[in-house]
This record gives C-alpha cells, sequence and structure tokens, in this order.
C-alpha cells in the first residue's frame, strides 16, 4: 500500500443520479401480462417475444422442404396439404416455438445474472479535455457537462431502430438492434459517435442533434455487424472523419472512414462541396498487419485476428486496436513439428491470446491514404488449448444473440514537455489487465509485468474497466464495485490502505478538470445499484478527483474535519495557523475553543483582536474571552515606572 507521504490526495463526489423507467440492459425482466400484448405463442404456433418486432426466432433446421412449407401459415392451406406433409410442417412448427421459449429463457437469465457481459450494462464515455460525459443505456444517451457539475442533463439522443425492421413504434423502441454498444467523443467535444448492436453508427452533437448515421448496409459485406470500435478524427475545416472499425471475424482488418459534416455551418457546407463528396461516402482503409490478407492467409501470431476494441489519441493522431490473435501450442501427433529421429511428433493447435497494435492515420482525406503501423505485439503466455470455459461462455453468449466480446482499451500520451511515452492498458473479456508501454522514439511495445498479473482473480475479483489517471497510475474498477488508482508496475493502492467501494460493477473514465493552477487528474465512475436496494433501475454518475494539498486542506477545514486537516498540514508544510484559526471561527467563543483553537495560533495579535471582537453565548463566557484577551494584550505590551505603555522591543522609556 502507498505510504502516507506517496497517498493520493482526493475526494470522491456524487453528481448525477437517474432511474430508468421500465427495462434497462442492466436489469432485463419479463413485462407484466397485459391482454392486449402479443402472446409467447401466436395463433401459427410460433414463438413471439414481445421485446422484439413480430417474427419468427431461426430454425435451427435448414431443410429446404421444410423451409417451403414454413413459408405459408394459412389453414385453409393446412387442410390441402397431404398429411405427411402437414406433419412435417407442424413438426417445423413446433421446433421454431421450443427453439424460441429456450433460447429466450436461457437469454433473459443470463442477462439477469450479468453473464460476464459488459456490453449489457450501462455506458460511459467521457470527452478528452474533461468538459463533457455521455451515459447510454439500450438505445438512449444522455449527454453532461463540467459546466453543470455533471448533473443538469445537456442533451438526449434515442438511436432508431435498424431500417430493416418492421412493427410498431413500440417495437422499434424496444428492439434490441438498437443498443449502443460502443461511444467514442470528438477531442474537442463537439461530436459524439454511437455503434449499435444492429451495425448503424450513429454522430450526433453533444446536445443530441444527429448529424450522421453509416448504416451498417454501407460497409463491406463482413464488416455490417456490431462494430468492433470506433473513433472520431479532427479533419480539415473544423470537420470530423468517423473511423468504424467493422465487427466481426471477417472484418479483413479494414478501417471504414467517413466525413462528418454539421450542415447548420456554413463553412461545413463549403467545405462538402469543395470536396466533392456526399456524406454517404465510405472509404475502406486497410490497417496494414490487422486481420488477413485478400487470400486469408495469416500474416504472422502476432497479428490481430479479431478486433475487439480501440482507443484513439488526437494528439499523436495514433489508433490502439486490441483483440484476440492466433498462436499456437505444440501437442502430440504432428509430424512436421520434429524431424528429429526417436522424437515424438507433435502438433501445432492454434489458441488465441490478446494482442495489440498501433497506427498512425494522418487523416489527410486523400483516398489512397493507408495508416502507418507502429507496433504489434501478442500477450504472453497464451492460454492452454483445448476449448476453455471462457470460449464456450462465448460461444453460447453468440448463440443466445449477445453482443461479441470486448476488450476495453486506455491510451495515455505525455502532455508535458520531455514525456513522450505511450502507455496502453486493455481489459480483456476474461477480466484480464495488461499494460504495455511504447517509449519515446522506439517503435516497440513493451509488456509491463504488474504484481499479482498471474493471480487467478475470478468472478467478481475480475477486472471490469480501467482508465490511466496519470503516468505510471491507472484506474482500476472490479466486478465487485471495488476502485483503486493502483501504481505500475507494483499495483500498490494510492487511495490508501483500502479501495473505494461502489454499486455494481463500475465503469471508469479519464475526465481530467480544468483548475486555475493548470490541469487536475480525475475519474468518472458510473454505478448501478442493485434495484433491491434502489427499489427501481437506477445509475449514478461520481468522480475522484485529485487535490492539491491546500485544496484538500480547504475541503478538510469546510468540513469541519480539524484532525484531519491538521495532520495534512503538518505532512505537506503547510501553516498550521490557517486550521486553528478556521477552528476558531467555526467554534462558539468560550473557554473549550480557546483552549482548543485560539490558544494555539501563532499570530498573537490576531488572537487578542479575537477576543476583543468575539461575542460569547453568557456572561460568564464573555468575561473568560475578555480576561484572556486583556492577559495577552499584557503579554504582547510592557509598562515602565511612569505608567506609560511601551511596545516591546522599542527605543525607551519615551517610546510608544
Amino acid at each position: 500500500m502507498a505510504t502516507q507521504a506517496e497517498a493520493l490526495l482526493y475526494e470522491v463526489y456524487l453528481h448525477a443520479e437517474h432511474e430508468e423507467v421500465g427495462e434497462t440492459p442492466a436489469q432485463v425482466s419479463r413485462p407484466p401480462a397485459d391482454p392486449s400484448a402479443p402472446q409467447p405463442f401466436g395463433d401459427d404456433g410460433t414463438f413471439r417475444n414481445p421485446t422484439r418486432p413480430h417474427r419468427p426466432f431461426p430454425v435451427p433446421i435448414h431443410t429446404q422442404a421444410v423451409a417451403s412449407l414454413l413459408g405459408d401459415d394459412s389453414d385453409d392451406e393446412d387442410d390441402e396439404l397431404p398429411l405427411s406433409k402437414r406433419a412435417v410442417k407442424l413438426a417445423g412448427k413446433a421446433a421454431v416455438g421450443i427453439y424460441g421459449a429456450v433460447r429466450t429463457s436461457i437469454k433473459s437469465a443470463v442477462a439477469r445474472v450479468g453473464g460476464g457481459d459488459d456490453a449489457m450494462r450501462p455506458l460511459l464515455v467521457a470527452s478528452a479535455r474533461g468538459a463533457e460525459v455521455a451515459v447510454a443505456t439500450g438505445g438512449t444517451v444522455r449527454t453532461f457537462r463540467d459546466e453543470d457539475d455533471f448533473e443538469r442533463l445537456l442533451g438526449a439522443f434515442e438511436a432508431p431502430a435498424p431500417s430493416t425492421s418492421k412493427g410498431s413504434a413500440e417495437d422499434e423502441k424496444s428492439h434490441p438492434d438498437r443498443r449502443v454498444t460502443r461511444a467514442a467523443w470528438s477531442s474537442d467535444g463537439s461530436a459524439l459517435a454511437l455503434a449499435t448492436f444492429g451495425g448503424d453508427v450513429h454522430v450526433i452533437t453533444r446536445v443530441g442533434r444527429l448529424l450522421l448515421t453509416q448504416h451498417a448496409r454501407s460497409r463491406p459485406r463482413g464488416a455490417r455487424g456490431c462494430p468492433a470500435g470506433l473513433a472520431l478524427a479532427a479533419a480539415p475545416g473544423g470537420t470530423h472523419e468517423l473511423l468504424v472499425l467493422g465487427g466481426g471475424d471477417a472484418n479483413g482488418g479494414a478501417l471504414h472512414v467517413q466525413r462528418v459534416y454539421d450542415l447548420t455551418l456554413d463553412d461545413h457546407i463549403t467545405q462538402q462541396a469543395r470536396d466533392g463528396s456526399g456524406s454517404g461516402k465510405v472509404r475502406t482503409v486497410r490497417l496494414p498487419g490487422l486481420g488477413e490478407d485478400g487470400s486469408g492467409v495469416s500474416r504472422g501470431a502476432g497479428v490481430i485476428r479479431r478486433v475487439q476494441g480501440c482507443a484513439w489519441t488526437e494528439r499523436r493522431r495514433v489508433l490502439a486496436v486490441a483483440g484476440d490473435a492466433p498462436s499456437f501450442n505444440p501437442i502430440a501427433g504432428d509430424a512436421f513439428s520434429s524431424t528429429q529421429p526417436g522424437t515424438t511428433p507433435l502438433t501445432r493447435r492454434a489458441v488465441c491470446t490478446c494482442a495489440v497494435g498501433l497506427w498512425r492515420y494522418g487523416g489527410s482525406g486523400g483516398d489512397g491514404e493507408t495508416p502507418v503501423p507502429i507496433a504489434i505485439v501478442a500477450a504472453s503466455p497464451p492460454p492452454a488449448p483445448g476449448l476453455s470455459k471462457d470460449g464456450a461462455l462465448e460461444f453460447i453468449m453468440q448463440t443466445l444473440g449477445a453482443p461479441p466480446p470486448k476488450c476495453h482499451v486506455a491510451m495515455r500520451t505525455g502532455d508535458d514537455e520531455g514525456d513522450e511515452d505511450l502507455d496502453l492498458a486493455v481489459v480483456d473479456p476474461s477480466g484480464t489487465l495488461r499494460v504495455w508501454r511504447l517509449p519515446a522514439g522506439s517503435s516497440n511495445l513493451e509488456p509491463v509485468k504488474l504484481a499479482g498479473e498471474d493471480d487467478d482473480c475470478v468472478g467478481k475479483r475480475r477486472v471490469c474497466s480501467a482508465t490511466w489517471w496519470s503516468k505510471g497510475r491507472l484506474a482500476v474498477a472490479r466486478h465487485d464495485g471495488d476502485v483503486i488508482v493502483a501504481s505500475v508496475p507494483d499495483m500498490s493502492n494510492a487511495l490508501g490502505e483500502e479501495p473505494e467501494s461502489f454499486d455494481g460493477s463500475p465503469a471508469l473514465a479519464t475526465c481530467p478538470r480544468a483548475t486555475d493552477d493548470g490541469v487536475s487528474q480525475r475519474v468518472v465512475v458510473l454505478e448501478t445499484p442493485p434495484p433491491e436496494q434502489t427499489g427501481g433501475h437506477r445509475w449514478r454518475i461520481a468522480t475522484l478527483n485529485a487535490r492539491s494539498p491546500r485544496e484538500m486542506l480547504r475541503a478538510h477545514l469546510d468540513a469541519e474535519e480539524w484532525g484531519a486537516a491538521a495532520q495534512l498540514a503538518r505532512a505537506h508544510g503547510l501553516d498550521p495557523d490557517e486550521v486553528h484559526k478556521a477552528r476558531w471561527l467555526a467554534s462558539p467563543p468560550g473557554k473549550e475553543a480557546l483552549n482548543d483553537a485560539l490558544a494555539k495560533v501563532t499570530d498573537r495579535a490576531w488572537a487578542a483582536a479575537q477576543c476583543a471582537a468575539s461575542v460569547a453565548s453568557t456572561y460568564e463566557q464573555q468575561r473568560f474571552v475578555l480576561v484572556y484577551g486583556l492577559k495577552e494584550s499584557e503579554r504582547r505590551c510592557g509598562r515602565n515606572g511612569d505608567g506609560r505603555r511601551i511596545s516591546r522591543g522599542t527605543g525607551g522609556p519615551g517610546s510608544g
């Protein structure tokens, strides 16, 4: 643990608190029975989920004959069908209903217990300058700003249902594909990009006005699923470039780029006309070394096979990408891996491990521009070969329609001169925290061995979120609600002996705070109290705020924590008179206040003046204060033989 001298000075402050209406992604439950609502089994025998548009779930039977028979549910046609075909059709309907019922029941159960799917929890994102914060719950996004202390709503946006959806307005509002799974602010906080489960990406202003929608169908095949990452990069003319990393195994290692204009601004309209390209144009830019080449052959064990998260820094124009990479472990049975006589042949079995890469993207807007790779590395050692528990859970979650696994990626670049290092922290889908560092002038990402990295953290001790506090310090949250600011690499808690505790699985985001002395560290915490504690589905925004010794002293004095204030003043060389004077002014004048505060003030002239100006509540207390003040005045002043008063340190009897 950090010593007292190394302990971080901070405060925890609670900001906005919001209660969701109806279902939230954090807690899925069945709606109450409604006679007018669609029933679980319709007249045609197919399963209907009240939270989705009315259409049957996919049938795990792909026989062409059965599919053709299920195309028309007319009862009249059933009467005309031969008995054998009618039996096949009824069996197919039963399969649809049973599969849908089991699938939805398991999916609801997994969602209620969390299931390790952090995409089902509210999403938190903060702008790089720290002035804006957004919270996404389901398809609803709300924005707040530092100027309002993150308490008053700045803007709101409701993500629309995919254009392919059909149904009533209520069905579209509850459509699962409109759930926001990724979000990213522009560096100036003027725009926010939102990726949905269905693959559509929306760009809005900080007040919730829609600027652009990149439909999933506008991207190449294989990149139309739920995006694995996105960013908003600054572009010429005050515009932005939307960078989308397509989801799915077949995303091909490509970045899908689209210019974003604000057509309410004249200069943006002029810029769009000068560029000669509409807002609907999507460019596909290859990321060298990412994914597979055109022939589908992986280029080395260090490539990222499937992207699971990314981060962008505008200052260096660097994109960090994290995901899993194929690795190979030898097992018995491969004749190609061992040619020595008398040795046991080995087989190289493919397994997956976490990998990260860095690319520099200039963003000039040219169609031929290619991001420049900086470094690509894979974590070591890889997991044991075979089907792991996490792999089995991932397969089950994807089968049930859950979002693909995601990595939390946090990147820090130095803002001060002489601090050109780049630090990268990744929380992989299994809840393991890994850190890399790119020294200034180097092209090699160096893994940082963290204390306790090899410990088996399971269940609620798994890491759920991480973000950089400052150079060498990382804010880490676990699923049990504990939040620490860890010193890298020893992972000692800079907050003190105990972590800060929050409800649910907290989400963290770096949100620097502007002060008169410059920029101060701050981390936003999004906590989700359990419904049984609050009586509803709520989320709260809190902040961990770094404080200077003087700011912390003022906070202790405002809270009348005199002991802590005095200890802080001694530890950091502050004037203890500030504590004693504040304690005297906050206490009723009397004997107790004199002994506890005023007698300890070294500025005795101030103490004497306070005795003369104070008004006590009783005659006895007032007399005690006045007598103390007179005695203090006599100590400060002397008298000569003629009765004339002289001040101490003067030249002679006639002075004063």
